[in-house]
């Protein structure tokens, strides 16, 4: 049996200046004075990877021509801030943490890039549970009707693309109660 990790390859991510400055939304690590090396076959699953862990919040996914020259990381002193790794979600100690789920099995059709639902936050009417998150998923176009369901609305992302979502499990929309990847 191959060893997938024999045939991974090294990816570099950097944050955008902003960071210097405030703390990113997801890893307090997060620095624009270093890369976070993430360890994947392609650029297309570095990327995927990067997004899992920094949602939006990263500056370059580079792959290791771009990198891995002296002149190329003199603009980053603090050098490798983590290292994540395809099959390896969980990075020890202080390192980031996924903040959305994935998974390599079929895509179900759905093109890794392409947007497929929307997410909104906010409080729901009624809070069937209060321990849960109040975040639904919702199909673009149920996404008016979706917001009634909320008494409050924190935030609406229209943009959930396919490789947000684990694909091991059917997601329904709470309007229209048909599932969301399919």
């Amino acid at each position: 049996m191959t060893d997938v990790r024999t045939s991974l390859l090294p990816f570099y991510v950097t944050f955008g200046v902003q960071y210097a400055h405030k703390e990113h939304p997801y890893w307090p690590g997060a620095d624009p004075a270093g890369w976070v090396r993430v360890m994947a076959k392609t650029l297309n699953q570095a990327m995927t990877l990067a997004h899992a862990y920094f949602g939006e919040h990263y500056a370059f996914c580079y792959p290791a021509d771009k990198f891995d020259t002296d002149e190329d990381r003199k603009y980053y002193p603090h050098g490798e801030l983590a290292v994540i790794e395809l099959g390896n979600l969980a990075v020890e100690g202080d390192g980031p943490k996924p903040i959305v789920s994935i998974s390599e099995s079929t895509l179900h059709g759905v093109a890794p890039g392409t947007t497929i639902c929307a997410r909104i936050e906010g409080e729901l009417i009624g809070r069937p549970n209060p321990e849960a998150d109040d975040v639904e998923l919702f199909h673009r176009t149920c996404v008016e009707q979706g917001k009634a369901l909320f008494q409050q609305v924190f935030n609406v992302d229209t943009n959930v693309m396919a490789y947000e979502l684990d694909w091991a499990t059917t997601i329904e929309c709470p309007v229209c109660h048909t599932s969301i990847i399919n």
